[in-house]
């Protein structure tokens, strides 16, 4: 394989490569922040003061401030999100009317416990989902009760890059449950689509420092300090309000808010910059050909209105698992849905809650952008593709 900068890497939406500052900085601060934040002696409370001004950092740059709420720092989004959902069915669980919405189209994290919690008091209401993952919130209304304790959404699609509608989804919710908790998945959103914190009134929120450029192992729980009651998902020595035990990535955290700041200092002209990559991707997907020199029918399942940073299309009569083996053999990596479902042999259950047949999803590639990609990477990667397809 050759050298990262000779690759071409479509695969963001699985994980980042680290920004060049977090590379220069992350083995200095190995060495400074060695220390236990729970220690009592000098080097213990300097680095807890640290940790504690990442913290402050982390709620600016959400839109929030430390005395609305506070953060717990997790391993990554799929901890983050066990943890809300677990962490707050424990807390209902005494309470026979404690109800929970979401949908099919969740990551594997929100979806999975779900389904588990589902299985005890039946109290999960799955909402329908339009042709491409947009929630139906004629159905969201209808759905959620007095009884509702918890809606979870994820607002970016990984697989699709679908955005929710959350100030409709919150507005609807003071409607019919206003006492229920907004959960958001956002670990595909932060720092490359708005999220209205404030005006959604968001409750509780997920991150991950690998989605953003930042180290692997290490996300972050955002949490509205008013009206959110959370237990323990396991035992420890009580540090983080006794949220989350044990002893937390010191360096990784700090590179996790250095990754933060500079993918939200850049937003706009990444955006920019995504979009055009995006807008040729979609150009050149249309001017496919087939093995027979015809044109290629390419199904898009991923809206022009979504996320930029996320392009899913099915390639009709070719396989998307095929497709991503023979490319990779070429140093170009795309994905082919979520990367915690890769080994399902499947067909995407993000695709067909969205109405795709099983050969429609099993034959769907997902490119994912970055900040390190550029736009004449789209002209390497599509005449490499019809190479591929050229080879069939």
């Amino acid at each position: 394989m050759r050298e990262t900068n000779n690759l071409i890497y479509f695969d963001n939406a699985a994980s980042t490569p680290l920004f060049p500052e977090i590379i220069e900085q992350y083995g200095r601060l190995l060495k400074c922040y060695f220390a236990n934040p729970s220690a009592s002696h000098q080097i213990g409370l300097n680095t807890r003061k640290k940790i504690n001004t990442a913290s402050q950092e982390l709620l600016e740059l959400v839109g929030t401030s430390d005395e609305v709420s506070k953060i717990i720092w997790t391993s990554g989004g799929t901890e983050s999100n066990n943890l809300v959902l677990f962490g707050l069915n424990s807390f209902y669980l005494p309470h026979s009317d404690y109800a929970m919405v979401s949908t099919s189209v969740e990551h594997s994290s929100v979806f999975n416990p779900l389904v588990k919690l589902s299985k005890y008091k039946n109290n999960v209401t799955w909402v329908n989902v339009d042709h491409f993952g947009l929630i139906d919130l004629n159905h969201l209304s209808t759905s959620l009760t007095r009884e509702t304790k918890l809606v979870s959404i994820c607002l970016v699609q990984s697989e699709t890059g679908a955005v929710q509608d959350l100030l409709s989804i919150r507005k609807i919710m003071d409607l019919n449950s206003p006492e229920a908790l907004l959960h958001i998945d956002a670990v595909q959103a932060f720092g490359k689509v708005d999220i209205p914190w404030e005006s959604a009134k968001i409750d509780i929120m997920s991150l991950a420092g690998h989605k953003i450029h930042g180290p692997n192992g290490v996300g972050a729980l955002v949490i509205r300090k008013k009206g959110v009651n959370l237990t323990p998902i396991f035992e420890g020595g009580g540090q983080q309000d006794n949220l989350r035990s044990g002893s937390i990535d010191v360096p990784g955290i700090l590179m996790f808010c250095l990754a933060a700041k500079k993918l939200l200092s850049t937003k706009d002209g990444l955006a920019e910059k995504i979009s055009l990559i995006n807008r040729k991707a979609r150009d050149r997907f249309n001017k496919l050909s087939g093995k027979n020199g015809k044109k290629l029918y390419v199904q898009f399942n991923s809206m022009d209105a979504g996320s930029p940073f996320i392009l899913n299309v099915s390639l009709q009569g070719y396989e998307g698992a095929i497709i991503m083996r023979m490319l990779g053999e070429r140093n170009i990596f795309i994905g082919t849905g979520s990367a915690c479902s890769a080994e399902s042999k499947s067909p995407s259950r993000i695709l067909t809650s969205m109405g795709l047949s099983s050969k429609s999803a099993f034959e769907a590639i997902r490119l994912s952008f970055g900040f390190q990609n550029t736009v004449d990477e789209i002209d390497i990667f599509f005449n490499e593709l019809q190479c591929v397809i050229d080879g069939f």
